[in-house]
């Protein structure tokens, strides 16, 4: 029976201050490639947002403990939903100038540069 396992990160710095960053990491392992793999992403998914808060406090205990600092209120969870939110308005944004540029290239009697997708049920 084979196991994959994926580890993702990122290193953002944290919106409205100077010196400090967040580093959210997500890893998925042993998912077996003999089972259902769809389920077990989407059982990985689902844990994410459950365990997250979480994980934030247990890391601010941690660091409280070894460096005598209160860390309470870090907001690096919060902070990556901010990231989050505004990335996608972004991506939404540039999306839409790169179909409404191709809607003008069209009307001059181009070709379009994307292909729009059928919407699934």
């Amino acid at each position: 029976m084979a196991k994959v396992s994926v580890d993702f990160g990122l290193t953002l710095k944290i919106p409205g201050k100077d010196f400090e960053m967040l580093k959210p990491s997500v890893s998925f392992t042993d998912i077996d490639t003999e089972g259902d793999v769809e389920a077990q992403i989407a059982a990985c998914v689902a844990a994410v947002p459950k365990i997250q808060e979480a994980a934030e406090g247990a890391l601010a205990q941690s660091v409280a403990d070894l460096s005598g600092m209160a860390f309470e209120g870090g907001g690096w969870t919060a902070a990556f939903n901010v990231y989050k939110v505004n990335r996608q308005k972004w991506e939404a944004s540039v999306l839409g100038e790169i179909t409404r540029l191709g809607d003008e290239l069209v009307k001059l009697g181009g070709e379009p540069t994307l292909k729009k997708k059928e919407a699934t049920t």
